[in-house]
């Protein structure tokens, strides 16, 4: 591994290709020191779960939540126009969507 290129830098991309990307939290991860969702609790704290799609790619003509609400515990269900903003993340460009919104594009 030569010479990996810092994730804040900017670059034309092809200095990188061939590297591998510092990740942010790589270090903390790989000594223990990574505190992760699941490691946190809180009085009343809600657990929650996503529905990952079945298929590679499709359209999202509906989804219908009333299964869901049938399930004990169930507190909400959170849908894509649920989430303010813009509404995406991304380690080095914040480019993906938190949740599919008209069309999904990868499985699982």
């Amino acid at each position: 591994m030569k010479n990996a290129t810092s994730t804040t830098s900017r670059s034309t991309g092809r200095d990188v290709l061939g590297t591998s990307a510092l990740r942010p939290d790589g270090v903390a991860k790989t000594q223990g020191n990574f505190a992760f969702s699941s490691d946190f609790q809180a009085e009343n704290m809600l657990w929650g779960a996503t529905l990952r799609s079945p298929h590679p790619h499709a359209r999202i003509v509906s989804i219908d939540p009333t299964e869901a609400w049938k399930i004990p515990g169930v507190e909400a269900i959170i849908f894509a126009d649920d989430v303010p903003g813009k509404a995406t993340y991304g380690l080095i460009a914040s480019d993906q969507p938190v949740f599919a919104r008209d069309v999904v594009r990868y499985m699982g």
